[in-house]
């Protein structure tokens, strides 16, 4: 491994020096405000496995304002919002923890709502106080519209939105693994929380990612820039006045056949911060190496080297961060790339390299194979090319 100076000092102990664990390429939509490689890296005093982006929270802060995955509430393969059967029992099994440690008189806030299926969760359970903060303008109305209160605004400038409110009980479900200032972001939630008030964090588990694996270097993407896992969590909480009270490993469906590993922790705000020392674990950098040996064993990929062998032409459904990487590491950039089709509104119109991002309706006429490009949705991408959009061209899924 090649030991580096950090562009990011490290999240949780702003170390300075890292090592090189993987070098990760994308080939990102033009209009993408995020890098298209990074190195993932080892803090040398600490272990905590990291991107070592080089764009700062401001440009992250202006991506998830304009780009947001998550507004499309009524798309069957989105997160947040509990419309599809997956997405909906993982929100009530984080429901299900939240209620041991609050109850129907507490102020609850959800930084990085979405759509709001975990409010409306504590809703139909009883809860009435409740508030959402999201920086995405569609997911703020939509939320609103669901008659629960919700702001438009991130995480850095919370204070400013909510006016010095602060909360019994604060939820940041998987928002914290995309955080460039992870030491100011806990920081800011601790002085959100009114005395004794607690924090619901959960992120993926970066212990689980060979255990839960999915396609190759799923895990690196433009947006998941921290990989945590128990210790790391409380490395990044204790020291700022944080008790846990619970640490838990979990996982959950992410489609029909696939689970996802995730950690949560309920920590409370500690009435007397005592001293905390980091706990050094090697844990993580030893599950990322051998997931990055799993990765590399299953980058090659016979579908994709017959199709740029042919160069019949193709259209791409999917352009997401599974393409952008498949176009960096293996042949097919070298396909006959008709179009890209994309069922995120967000995405469509704009374009990779030369070639455009369509509607899925744009595949209606064409001649040639269509290759489905999703590490998860897959199989919704065919009933809806198969069923929807009755297509007869040959489909080939890239998995």
């Amino acid at each position: 491994m090649t030991a580096k100076r950090l562009n990011r000092r490290c999240p949780i102990c702003s170390g300075e020096n890292g090592q090189i664990l993987h070098h990760q390429k994308f080939q990102l939509s033009d209009s993408s405000l995020l890098p298209d490689c990074y190195d993932v890296v080892s803090c040398v005093n600490c272990n905590f496995v990291f991107a070592d982006t080089p764009i700062q929270q401001q440009t992250y802060n202006q991506y998830y304002a304009e780009f947001s995955k998550y507004e499309d509430s009524n798309s069957s393969v989105s997160t947040g919002g509990g419309t599809s059967f997956w997405d909906k029992k993982r929100i009530e099994a984080t429901a299900e923890d939240i209620l041991q440690f609050c109850n129907k008189e507490s102020s609850i806030l959800d930084i990085g709502c979405a759509n709001g299926g975990l409010l409306m969760e504590l809703e139909r359970r009883g809860l009435r106080n409740l508030c959402g903060l999201d920086p995405s303008r569609a997911c703020v109305n939509h939320v609103n519209k669901l008659g629960i209160s919700c702001l438009l605004g991130e995480l850095f400038e919370a204070d400013k939105y909510l006016n010095g409110k602060k909360f019994d009980f604060i939820i940041l479900s998987h928002v914290l693994e995309h955080i460039y200032d992870v030491k100011q972001a806990c920081s800011i939630l601790l002085n959100l929380l009114n005395d004794k008030g607690m924090l619901y964090v959960e992120v993926p588990d970066a212990s689980h990612y060979c255990q839960h694996y999915i396609v190759p270097y799923y895990y690196f993407d433009p947006e998941h820039i921290n990989h945590f896992d128990k210790i790391s969590l409380l490395n990044a909480f204790g020291p700022l006045g944080f008790d846990p009270l619970r640490i838990e490993a979990k996982s959950f469906y992410a489609n029909d056949t696939t689970r996802y590993p995730a950690v949560y922790g309920i920590l409370q705000k500690s009435v007397r911060p005592q001293a905390f020392l980091l706990v050094k674990s090697e844990a993580v950098k030893n599950e990322v190496l051998k997931y990055i040996e799993m990765s590399q064993r299953n980058s090659f990929l016979d579908e994709i080297e017959e199709l740029a062998r042919t160069q019949e032409p193709i259209i791409v459904f999917g352009a997401g961060n599974f393409t952008a990487r498949l176009l960096e590491s293996t042949s097919l950039a070298q396909c006959n790339i008709a179009a890209f089709v994309d069922n995120d509104k967000k995405k469509q119109g704009t374009a990779i390299g030369r070639t455009e991002v369509l509607k899925p309706e744009r595949v209606l006429g064409f001649v040639g194979t269509i290759v489905v490009c999703s590490a998860l949705h897959y199989q919704q991408i065919v009933d809806q090319l198969k069923n929807d959009l009755r297509v007869k061209n040959e489909i080939v899924i890239i998995r």
